[in-house]
C-alpha cells in the first residue's frame, strides 16, 4: 500500500510538473503573442486607437487566463472502478458542472461528460468536443490511474480551453487584418534600428519612393532624406532616445529614385525588440500638397502684411481684457508711440477720454459675442494731439474657437472729421438762409395782403352798391386785377414750398374724366370770352384712378391759362388719351397746344426756370412772374413724369406730359339734400383791432352792412383798454402791428383779463406754424387776409353761432338758381350761396378757396395721423370747421367734430381716416361744381 501511494504520490508529482510545463509553454506563447501585438500597434499612428483597444482586450484576455491558472485548480475528478463512479471533485469541478458535491456522487463520469446530447466520450485523454449540461464545450483532459482504498480509481483533471482557443482564432483573425491594414496602408510604416537600417517596410514605401524591395531594404532611412535635412534629422532622433522621448512627429523632405523631392510628416516610436534592442517603428504620410499650400499661404500673408503695413491702416491687437498685445507700425506712426511703449498697455488708460472709453467698453462687449462692427472715436496721440479715428473691430479666436481677443484697424480720419464740422456749419448757414427766405417770403406776402386786403374789400362793396355801366367796369377791373395779384402771391407760396421740399401729394380715388373734364369747362368758358376757338379731345374712360386731383387740376389750370395769355387769335386745344395699358394701371398723354406767339429754340431751354419769361419784354406786356411753368414741371416731376415743350416762334407752343396712374374701384359718394342755416349778427359788439387804415375802413363798411356795432383799435395796447373799458361779443385781431401785435395781445387778453371773448385773427400769414401759435395764444380761428365777405362772415358765424339753424336776414335775395345747383351729395353749398347774396363769380372764387385749404389740409391730416400727433389733427380739425359748415353736409360737420372734441382712441382713429376720406371727397366734388 505504501509503494501505492508513493507511485500515486509520484504520479501526482509528476502530473503537476506536466501541468507547471504546459503553464509555462502557455505563458510564454501569451508573451510572445502580446510582444507581436505590441509591435503591431506601434506600426501604424493612425491605427492607434483601434489597435491599442484591442490591445487592452487582450491583456485582459491573457490576465483572465493566468489568473485562471495560476489562483485556481483545474475541475478536478475522482472516480473508481471501471464504471469511473465519481467519489469525490473540487470547487472547480463544481462550478464546471454547475451542481452541488451531492449530485455528482456515485454518478459516472461518461454520464457527465458527451460528445453529442445521447452519446458518452469514453475516451477522457486528450482534447475533444464534449456536451456539459447540455453546452457543447471544447475540453482538454489529463487522467491517471490511481488506487483508492486499493481500489481502482482515476485522477481526472479537465480543463475547459473552448475560450482560449476561440481567444486564439481571433488573436490569427487580427493579426491577418492588421498585417492586411499594414500592407494596404496609404501611408508608409516601416521599422527601422537606430543607425536607420530598414528591417521593414510596407508596400507603400516602395511605391512613393520609387525603389523595389531589394534596393530599399539595403540602404538606410536617412540616405532618403533631402542632405540640408540630413543632420537636423539625425540630431532630432537621437535626442529623442537620449531623453526616452516615446511618440514624436517632425516634417521633412526626402528625394525619391527618378530625383522627385517630396514632403513627409512621420511620427516615430520608440519600442524594444524581443531581443532588448531598440527599433524605431515609424508612419509617415505625404503632405507635399499641403506644405506647398502653406508656403504660398505664407506669401500670401507676407504680401497682405507688407500691403496693410504700407496702408495708412493701424493695426492693433489686444487681448479679452483689452491689453495690447501687438501694434503694428502704421498704427506707432498713428498714434506717436513705440511698439515697446505700447505693449502689454491699456489704451483706454493711455491714448482716450471718457467718452471714447465708453463707446470703446460697449464695442468690447460685441467682440466678446463674436460680432464685428465699425465705430468712430477721438483718440489723443503722444503728444496730446487729439485725432480722429475709424475703428473696424472684428474678434478672432483660439484653438478652441473662444474670442481670444481683437484686431482694430484704425483709419485716420481727422480731415474728414473737419470737413463734416465745416458742413455742419454751412448747412446750418444754408438753413438759416432758408428760414430767412421763409421769413421774407411770408413778410412780403403779409405786406402784399394787407393792401390788397382793403383793395378786393372796397371792390366788393362798391359792386354791392349803385353803379353806372362804366364805374361797374372800372370796379370789375379792379377785382380782375387784384385776382391776378393773389394769384401771384399764391404762386410765390407754392413755389416756395415746392423749393423746400414740402410740397406732397394727397393721392386719392378721383374720376379721371370729371376731373380734366372741369378744368376744360372752367378754361373753355374763358378762351371763348376772348373769341379763340377751344377745342377739346378727352378720350379717357370714366372711372377711378388713384391721384393727386388738386394738383393735376393746378397742373392743366396753369398750361391752359399759359396758352391763354399768349394766344390772341386762332385756337387752343386739349387733347387727353391712353397710350398705354397695364394691367393695373393706365399711362396717360396730356397735350395742350396753342397757336399763340410761340417760342424761339434759343429761349426753349430757360422757359422752366423760376421768375424767367421767355423774352425780356413779356412779363410787361403779358403780366406773370414766370412761375407757372416752373411750378408745374416741379408737380409733374413729383409725379414721376416729366414736361416736354416744342414751339416755333408765331406759329404756336405744345406741351405735353404722361402720367401713369393706378386704376381703382369706383366709388359714389353719399347724396344728401339737408341744407344747414346761418344764425344772425345783428346788433352784435364787435371790437376790430387793426393798424391799417384801408382795411379798417373796408372791415368797418362789411360789418355795418350786417347791422354790426364796430369798436376800432389801432394796436393791441388800445385793444386792451377798450377790452376793460366794455364788453364785447367778438374780437377781429390783426396779428402784425405796432406797440403790441395781435400774438401779445391775446395772450394778455386770455391770462391777465381772463376774458373768454372769442378772438379771430385777421392775417396774412397761414402756415402751420402761424396756425399753432394763434391757437396756443387762446384764438378761436383765423381769416387769411385778403378775405371776401363771405369768409369774413363764415368765420365769425361759425364762432359765434356754430350749431344755430335760424335763418339769417343777409341771405334775402338769394338765387334761388345757385341753391338749387349746390344741394347735391357730400358738397352742400346752400350756406355759401346766402352768405354771397347771389353773387356767382364771388361764390366761385370762394370754392377755389375752400379746395386749396381742404387739399392742403388732407396732406397734415396723413402726416400727423402716421406720426401719431393726434394734438395736430385736433388742432386742424378745429380749423377745418368753417369751411366744412360752409361747403359740406351736417354728417361731414359733425364728424369733424367728433375728431376735434373726442378722446384720441381705436375709434377715433377710424374717425380720422373716414374724414381724409370724406375731405378727399368733397374736395373732388367742390372741383366739379366749382365751372
Amino acid at each position: 500500500m505504501k509503494n501505492e501511494i508513493e507511485l500515486l504520490r509520484r504520479q501526482i508529482i509528476r502530473e503537476r510538473e506536466a501541468r507547471k510545463q504546459a503553464e509555462s509553454l502557455l505563458e510564454n506563447k501569451s508573451k510572445e503573442l502580446f510582444d507581436s501585438n505590441q509591435k503591431l500597434v506601434q506600426l501604424n499612428i493612425r491605427l492607434e486607437d483601434l489597435v491599442g483597444e484591442r490591445t487592452y482586450q487582450l491583456e485582459k484576455e491573457k490576465e483572465q487566463l493566468k489568473q485562471m491558472i495560476d489562483e485556481h485548480p483545474l475541475p478536478m475528478l475522482i472516480s473508481t472502478g471501471k464504471e469511473n463512479i465519481i467519489v469525490n471533485a473540487n470547487k472547480k469541478a463544481l462550478q464546471l458542472f454547475k451542481c452541488e458535491l451531492s449530485d455528482l456522487l456515485d454518478k459516472e463520469v461518461p454520464d457527465l461528460v458527451k460528445s453529442e446530447e445521447d452519446s458518452c466520450v469514453n475516451d477522457l485523454n486528450g482534447t475533444f468536443y464534449a456536451f456539459i449540461n447540455g453546452t457543447k464545450r471544447e475540453l482538454r483532459c489529463y487522467c491517471s490511474n490511481i488506487q483508492i482504498d486499493e481500489i481502482p480509481g482515476k485522477l481526472i483533471l479537465l480543463e475547459d480551453i473552448s475560450e482560449k482557443s476561440e481567444m486564439l482564432d481571433q488573436i490569427t483573425k487580427k493579426e491577418r487584418q492588421y498585417k492586411n491594414l499594414v500592407e494596404n496602408s496609404s501611408d508608409v510604416i516601416f521599422i527601422c534600428d537606430l543607425d536607420g537600417k530598414f528591417k521593414y517596410v510596407n508596400p507603400m514605401g516602395f511605391k512613393l519612393t520609387g525603389f523595389d524591395e531589394e534596393e530599399l531594404m539595403d540602404t538606410h532611412f536617412f540616405k532618403l532624406v533631402r542632405p540640408d535635412y540630413q543632420k537636423k534629422l539625425r540630431g532630432f532622433y537621437n535626442f529623442q532616445v537620449k531623453n526616452k522621448i516615446q511618440s514624436t512627429y517632425i516634417e521633412f523632405p526626402i528625394i525619391c529614385k527618378d530625383g522627385k523631392e517630396l514632403w513627409l510628416g512621420q511620427t516615430v516610436d520608440i519600442n524594444a525588440n524581443s531581443n532588448g534592442d531598440i527599433e524605431f517603428f515609424a508612419l509617415s504620410r505625404e503632405i507635399s500638397d499641403r506644405i506647398k499650400y502653406e508656403k504660398a499661404m505664407m506669401r500670401s500673408e507676407e504680401k497682405f502684411r507688407s500691403i496693410i503695413e504700407n496702408l495708412e491702416l493701424g493695426l492693433l491687437e489686444v487681448d479679452r481684457n483689452g491689453i495690447i498685445l501687438k501694434a503694428y507700425p502704421q498704427f506707432c506712426k498713428l498714434i506717436g508711440y513705440s511698439s515697446e511703449e505700447l505693449v502689454g498697455q491699456d489704451p483706454l488708460q493711455l491714448m482716450v477720454d471718457d467718452e471714447s472709453r465708453n463707446i470703446i467698453l460697449n464695442e468690447s462687449k460685441k467682440r466678446k459675442q463674436g460680432n464685428s462692427s465699425v465705430y468712430e472715436i477721438k483718440m489723443f496721440k503722444k503728444d496730446k494731439t487729439p485725432i480722429w479715428v475709424m475703428i473696424s473691430g472684428a474678434p478672432y479666436y483660439n484653438e478652441k474657437n473662444e474670442v481670444a481677443g481683437t484686431v482694430g484697424i484704425h483709419l485716420d480720419i481727422t480731415q474728414r472729421k473737419l470737413m463734416e464740422e465745416e458742413l455742419k456749419e454751412a448747412k446750418l448757414l444754408a438753413e438759416n438762409s432758408l428760414k430767412s427766405k421763409d421769413l421774407f417770403v411770408a413778410n412780403i406776402s403779409h405786406e402784399i395782403r394787407t393792401p390788397l386786403n382793403a383793395i378786393m374789400g372796397m371792390s366788393q362793396l362798391l359792386e354791392q352798391g349803385i353803379l353806372n355801366q362804366k364805374q361797374h367796369q372800372f370796379v370789375q377791373a379792379i377785382s380782375k386785377s387784384s385776382e391776378n395779384l393773389l394769384m401771384i402771391v399764391n404762386d410765390l407760396l407754392d413755389f416756395s414750398k415746392l423749393e423746400a421740399g414740402k410740397m406732397d401729394l394727397t393721392l386719392g380715388s378721383h374720376n379721371i374724366y370729371e376731373t380734366i373734364t372741369d378744368v376744360a369747362n372752367l378754361w373753355g368758358y374763358k378762351i371763348e370770352e376772348k373769341n379763340i376757338d377751344f377745342s377739346k379731345n378727352i378720350s379717357v374712360p370714366q372711372k377711378n384712378f388713384l391721384y393727386d386731383a388738386t394738383r393735376l387740376n393746378g397742373i392743366l389750370s396753369n398750361l391752359l391759362h399759359n396758352a391763354l395769355k399768349f394766344t390772341e387769335k386762332g385756337m387752343i386745344s386739349l387733347n387727353v388719351e391712353i397710350v398705354k395699358e397695364h394691367k393695373n394701371k393706365s399711362v396717360f398723354l396730356f397735350k395742350i397746344e396753342d397757336t399763340g406767339i410761340g417760342i424761339s429754340e434759343s429761349q426753349l431751354a430757360q422757359i422752366f426756370e423760376s421768375f424767367v419769361q421767355a423774352e425780356p419784354g413779356i412779363a410787361r406786356k403779358y403780366g406773370g412772374t414766370g412761375l407757372g411753368l416752373s411750378i408745374s414741371r416741379n408737380l409733374i416731376e413729383l409725379m414721376g413724369s416729366q414736361l416736354k415743350v416744342s414751339s416755333q416762334l408765331n406759329v404756336g407752343t405744345t406741351f405735353e406730359f404722361e402720367l401713369t396712374l393706378e386704376k381703382q374701384n369706383e366709388s359714389n359718394s353719399e347724396k344728401t339734400k339737408e341744407l344747414i342755416e346761418v344764425g344772425l349778427l345783428k346788433d352784435l359788439n364787435i371790437l376790430l383791432v387793426e393798424d391799417n387804415q384801408f382795411n379798417q375802413i373796408m372791415a368797418h363798411s362789411i360789418l355795418e352792412n350786417w347791422n354790426v356795432n364796430v369798436v376800432i383799435a389801432n394796436n393791441g395796447k388800445e385793444a386792451i383798454e377798450r377790452i376793460q373799458e366794455q364788453e364785447f361779443d367778438l374780437i377781429l385781431m390783426d396779428i402784425q402791428m405796432p406797440v403790441m401785435d395781435g400774438i401779445q395781445c391775446s395772450w394778455k387778453i386770455r391770462h391777465d383779463l381772463k376774458s373768454t371773448t372769442p378772438i379771430l385773427a385777421l392775417t396774412a400769414n397761414a402756415m402751420p406754424n402761424d396756425v399753432k401759435k394763434y391757437l396756443d395764444v387762446g384764438m378761436n380761428g383765423f381769416v387769411l387776409k385778403p378775405f371776401r365777405q363771405h369768409e369774413l362772415y363764415i368765420s365769425i358765424k361759425n364762432v359765434l353761432f356754430p350749431d344755430m339753424n335760424e335763418k339769417n336776414p343777409v341771405t334775402n335775395g338769394v338765387n334761388e338758381k345757385m341753391k338749387s345747383m349746390y344741394s347735391d351729395e357730400i358738397c352742400d353749398l346752400s350756406n355759401l350761396t346766402k352768405n354771397c347774396l347771389g353773387n356767382e363769380a364771388f361764390m366761385r372764387r370762394m370754392i377755389t378757396v375752400a379746395i386749396q385749404e381742404i387739399g392742403n389740409n388732407i396732406i397734415k391730416l396723413e402726416e400727423n395721423l402716421n406720426a401719431n400727433k393726434p394734438a395736430e389733427i385736433k388742432n386742424i380739425a378745429h380749423s377745418l370747421k368753417p369751411t366744412i359748415q360752409n361747403v359740406a353736409n351736417k354728417q361731414a360737420f359733425e364728424l369733424v367734430r367728433s375728431v376735434e372734441l373726442d378722446e384720441p382712441n381705436e375709434t377715433w382713429k377710424i374717425n380720422v381716416n373716414v374724414l381724409i376720406s370724406k375731405l378727399d371727397l368733397l374736395k373732388n366734388e367742390l372741383v366739379k361744381r366749382n365751372i
